[in-house]
């Protein structure tokens, strides 16, 4: 240490601190004693009973009386200083969120309606299966069966780019792993479980076709 710089004794050891936000690093600090160096700003924290910002003028005054040269800026709560603080991961989170439910709902419309389409169009065949023998059971699991088969394609390929997505939006993630894979194969399995959900109602649909109806149509 240098002879005209002051020494300092470390009497405590504190946490890691966000200072700008959630999402940023952690960086190397240092608490020392006011009369050290003035700082440029300084921010008065005040315990208070029901609204704070009622107590704005009272403190207002307040400091006044203790130097009528210092300024005073902006009186706000620890809520809105928080909520300022990660506005940015909020709405970006929230943007994410909307994105995909409405993903999730045109998903759910485009496999009920291929799973319709390809249903009506296997009528013959369904109606001849139940003809000969084939349980409803086994006519509904033949019809979910294709839906799966439809979904996986595009699931590997929903896996793909979240992965890439999440890279990309790895400043709007606090405290997420951007290939953590629990979310993602979370996302894989719900979306799996929707569009099997949605193919129930076309698979419900073949399994109750009268064979003798469909025969006598075609």
């Amino acid at each position: 240490i240098h002879p005209d710089q002051p020494s300092f004794s470390v009497v405590a050891v504190v946490g890691d601190v966000h200072q700008s936000g959630p999402g940023d690093p952690v960086r190397e600090s240092l608490y020392v004693p006011m009369g050290v160096g003035a700082p440029r700003t300084l921010a008065l924290m005040v315990r208070t009973s029901g609204d704070p910002l009622l107590h704005e003028d009272a403190v207002k005054k307040r400091v006044h009386e203790l130097d009528p040269t210092l300024p005073f800026y902006e009186a706000t709560t620890l809520e809105r200083a928080q909520a300022q603080r990660v506005w940015t991961q909020y709405t970006v989170s929230v943007l994410l969120a909307s994105f995909s439910v409405l993903a999730m709902a045109l998903s759910v419309v485009g496999v009920y309606g291929a799973m319709s389409n390809a249903s009506g169009r296997r009528r013959r065949e369904f109606g001849l299966r139940r003809a000969i023998g084939a349980t409803e059971s086994e006519i509904m699991t033949g019809v979910l069966k294709g839906a799966v088969a439809l979904l996986l394609p595009g699931l590997l390929l929903g896996l793909a780019a979240a992965a890439a997505a999440s890279i990309v939006f790895q400043a709007a993630l606090y405290e997420v792993e951007p290939l953590a894979p629990v979310p993602l194969l979370g996302g894989v399995l719900l979306f799996l479980i929707v569009g099997v959900l949605a193919s129930l109602g076309p698979a419900r649909r073949a399994a109750k076709l009268d064979p003798a109806l469909v025969l006598s149509s075609e």
